[in-house]
């Protein structure tokens, strides 16, 4: 049995909602984290093999590609555009506890990204077939990932809503030419 999931067709949210764009990079963030973590089973078993060479890659392609520009995404144009919000859009309470989130979101990024260096190494290995020692925050890395994706959309997503359609607009198209797309 492969511990690859069968590849396929990506879900084409378009880039008209910034919230659909996150929560499908948040997806792929977990289904990749869960891959990696059925790596460990398998090289148990079967080493270093084809499947485990081929996860490798795939979990590689998404961290170094995909996930610095989720990241980029919240930090240049989300999270600004958040704290932007006025007087009139959240009490202070509310905006001060926003800030708050979206300074430890900020403060997990630089952590995560630390974490995923060590398992970076690892996966490299494998891409190669070369069987080296499963980093020992792995599964911490997959945890932390799964609290800060949760802190995310249950703190700051939904306040994404409160944005105008012209900024919800503007991010999207950032967020589209980040990743070298024109936006209809």
């Amino acid at each position: 049995m492969s511990i690859l999931e069968p590849r396929t067709r990506e879900l084409d949210t378009g880039f008209d909602d910034p919230c659909e764009l996150l929560l499908s990079c948040h997806d792929k963030v977990r289904r990749f984290t869960q891959l990696a973590l059925r790596i460990v089973d398998h090289i148990k078993t079967h080493g270093a093999d084809e499947q485990a060479s081929e996860a490798a890659s795939r979990i590689l392609r998404y961290f170094r590609m995909a996930a610095p520009l989720h990241h980029e995404d919240e930090e240049k144009d989300i999270f600004p555009a958040l704290a932007a919000l006025t007087e009139e859009q959240l009490s202070a309470e509310q905006a001060q506890a926003l800030a708050e989130h979206m300074d430890i979101l900020l403060q997990e990024h630089e952590i995560l990204e630390k974490e995923w260096h060590v398992i970076e190494k690892w996966l490299d290995g494998l891409e190669k077939y070369q069987l080296l020692a499963v980093p020992q925050q792995l599964p911490a890395f997959v945890d932390r990932y799964d609290a800060h994706m949760h802190r995310e959309q249950s703190e700051v997503f939904p306040h994404i809503a409160l944005l105008s359609d012209e900024q919800r607009h503007e991010i999207c198209l950032q967020m589209a030419l980040r990743r070298g797309l024109t936006p209809s």
